[in-house]
């Protein structure tokens, strides 16, 4: 397998919660991955804004 550079790649994206009520609620989230020398991902992360979920 070639040596390739580490990268790090961020996605923002929305995500629908649907209630028990029948209402949806869109949140804001972010996935952040990075890639290491050997092409395998060493870390991910999603970051959701929940605060809305309780307004």
């Amino acid at each position: 397998m070639p040596h390739q550079q580490p990268v790090t790649a961020i996605g923002r994206q929305p995500v629908d919660y649907f209630r028990l009520t029948g209402d949806t609620v869109t949140v804001p989230a972010v996935t952040m991955w990075h890639v290491d020398e050997t092409g395998l991902i060493d870390d991910f992360r999603v970051y959701v804004d929940l605060a809305p979920l309780s307004a």
